[in-house]
């Protein structure tokens, strides 16, 4: 069973995950979850209240590392994605006594019992004992409140003005509030890459709530092995999404498996858990588009995990993780990312103005820019030629621009994107499109914003 997750998912592929990183010395970004929704936010994990256990030699990490890849030659064709991959060897599944550490309380048995099920699904043991704090509800709305400022409150407001030059965002809210709102009312549970801490908000583990932790205890083993988090200096925004939807397939295959094996009664009480979130998400007044990409880091990440062999998906996940996808065309069309299909290099289109954000959009968000004007089937057939692109936001003092520039892979993918956002182009206040050999430059001009 799925469950509905939080639009402010879609903050995700306009590149949270990146942004937040571009600091060197930045805190980790969290793995949020609305049911399992992700969305970075810097979060202040230093509590004296969280209690360390006095690890024994027998309850001390194993001495285990991360999976280290073997030679081609010995490459499966079955576990391998793209022919360069090489397949993954795990360690011996060591498991420590004591997975988990709870702040302020005995570890309920129940979340040990969790713990041990992700294992078993992933196919690897916790490295490291993970830390889980079970807050209240006020508590943890404070939490999610108190991590809007900083990088995050400009992350938030570069994403907004670049939705608005794309058309997928009105002018006019106020789209920091509305992503607070959201949060904190939707919010189950977040996990803070690499710091093997995760959050969940209610004191019970509800059917719903053990959910969610066996969701965000997969992202916290994932990470232990794999390292969830984008490389830092890294503005690629579609690079990130993709990271992050292969993320969130893991650890939906992790939760599917555990939902299939729940009574009916409690897959019941999890489903109008989940269906509650999402009147609540829909009440927000988020537009139908932010909820589609909102969908599509879930929707997107379960579609590839569903197109690994079906003999040893763990063992597949591991060689994704490995080699990781790097865009969301490889997300869109698996058989892409198994050729090694890699985004075209595109240069820093030509600009006037200072530049204030500056990225990679990716086929998945052109798709959802092109379906604003054009039938989603024209969209997708258009983005289907999409091969790499470059955009910035610039300030020319009066008017901040969007100039993206988009290489195809053919000269027909060209003529047809042109002309599909040509007429997306029509539908703006000020934007252009033109062509040359190969790259479709797309300018969009607005008023500069000052909310």
């Amino acid at each position: 069973m799925k469950v509905r997750r939080s639009t402010v998912v879609a903050l995700v592929v306009l590149g949270s995950l990146a942004v937040g990183c571009v600091d060197s010395g930045a805190p980790p970004l969290p793995v949020v979850t609305t049911g399992s929704d992700t969305t970075p936010r810097p979060v202040n994990t230093d509590d004296p209240t969280v209690e360390t256990s006095d690890l024994s030699p027998e309850t001390s990490p194993p001495e285990t590392s991360p999976p280290e890849t073997s030679s081609p030659e010995t490459s499966s064709p079955e576990t391998s994605s793209p022919e360069t991959a090489s397949p993954v060897t795990t360690a011996v599944p060591v498991r420590l006594a004591d997975p988990i550490i709870v702040r302020g309380a005995d570890v309920p048995p129940s979340l040990v019992e969790l713990a041990r099920f992700v294992e078993d699904t992933r196919g690897h043991p916790f490295l490291r004992p993970v830390t889980v704090e079970l807050v209240a509800d006020d508590r943890f709305e404070e939490l999610i409140v108190d991590s809007f400022g900083g990088p995050a409150l400009e992350a938030l407001q570069e994403q907004y003005e670049l939705m608005v030059l794309i058309g997928l965002l009105p002018e006019g809210i106020d789209f920091v509030d509305l992503v607070r709102i959201s949060d904190s009312e939707s919010i189950i549970g977040f996990y803070v890459p690499g710091t093997d801490t995760l959050h969940l908000r209610g004191a019970e583990l509800t059917s719903f709530v053990s959910m969610v932790a066996v969701h965000e205890l997969t992202h916290a083993l994932d990470d232990q092995w794999f390292d969830l988090a984008p490389e830092r200096h890294d503005d690629d925004a579609d690079r990130a999404f993709a990271l992050a939807a292969l993320a969130e397939g893991s650890a939906t295959w992790v939760e599917e498996q555990w939902i299939a094996g729940r009574s009916i009664d409690e897959r019941v009480e999890i489903r109008r858990a989940g269906e509650e979130l999402w009147v609540g998400a829909v009440e927000a007044d988020w537009p139908v588009s932010a909820i589609e990409i909102g969908e599509d880091v879930y929707s997107l990440g379960s579609s590839f995990v569903v197109a690994m062999p079906d003999d040893d998906v763990a063992a597949s996940l591991d060689v994704a993780f490995t080699d990781r996808p790097d865009s969301t065309e490889q997300l869109l069309h698996p058989s892409r990312y198994r050729a090694g299909d890699v985004p075209i290099d595109v240069a820093t289109p030509d600009h006037v103005g200072v530049v204030v954000a500056e990225g990679t959009i990716g086929e998945l968000l052109l798709v959802e820019l092109l379906s604003a004007a054009v039938s989603p089937a024209t969209a997708r057939e258009a983005g289907e030629g999409w091969g790499g692109d470059r955009y910035v936001v610039v300030d020319d003092g009066a008017r901040r621009c969007l100039v993206l520039e988009v290489r195809t892979d053919t000269g027909l993918d060209e003529v047809e994107l042109a002309a599909a956002t040509g007429r997306w182009a029509a539908r703006q206040p000020d934007a252009t499109v033109t062509r040359d050999d190969g790259t479709v430059r797309v300018v969009s001009c607005r008023d500069a914003m000052t909310s």
